[in-house]
């Protein structure tokens, strides 16, 4: 927790040696911008809650989970892009990120514990893989449209809870340039380590 509360510091440079951030490293450093860390292989739970000046955030490829409270509070952040290897997300994840407006979910998710992403009010629509096999408690607002496969996890978990869907077919292709459907992976709606391309943008690579 050495850069916690660390109100002005913009950007951080880790050397090729350090594979993890521990968890709530970075917490309520607010004006953080970007940390480079090629290396890092794990991330732990709140590593960046409270980091208010984050706006887009690209995960490392190699990230398997996104741990608890990862980026609760980050009330600027606006997109998310999670890795492709990840399976399970965690509790209260990206919870009261009120600017979050898109999010982008791997195929392979299986699991979205309780409250991940709650209170996020501008994401409006959210497309949920086939291959989920959990959601828990209040993952999501119920303002939000999801879009589901018939007879799915997602779809009993979403008629269970009185959140409007639209069907997937079972032939929609996420990976299909010429399918023009919602991606299983996309969502849009009450939504190396960093690299800063601008001051609102913000990739971990």
């Amino acid at each position: 927790r050495a850069f916690m509360r660390c109100t002005s510091i913009q950007s951080i440079t880790l050397p090729n040696s350090v594979t993890e951030i521990e968890s709530s490293a970075f917490t309520a450093n607010s004006a953080l911008k970007g940390v480079i860390g090629p290396s890092v292989t794990k991330i732990g739970s709140s590593a960046f809650s409270g980091c208010e000046s984050l706006k887009e955030i690209t995960l490392p490829a190699n990230l398997c989970k996104m741990e608890n409270t990862l980026f609760y509070g980050c009330k600027c952040l606006k997109k998310l892009v999670i890795p492709e290897n990840v399976t399970s997300i965690g509790a209260a994840f990206a919870r009261d990120c009120v600017s979050l407006e898109s999010v982008t979910l791997p195929v392979c998710l299986q699991n979205i514990e309780s409250n991940a992403f709650l209170g996020c009010v501008s994401l409006e629509s959210l497309t949920l893989p086939k291959a989920l096999i959990n959601i828990g408690t209040d993952a999501f607002d119920k303002s939000l449209i999801a879009y589901v496969y018939p007879n799915s996890v997602s779809d009993q978990f979403c008629m269970k809870n009185g959140i409007k869907t639209e069907y997937l077919a079972e032939t929609d292709d996420p990976d299909d340039p010429d399918d023009d459907t919602p991606e299983t992976v996309i969502l849009e709606s009450e939504e190396g380590l960093l690299y800063t391309e601008s001051e609102s943008t913000v990739n971990i690579i």
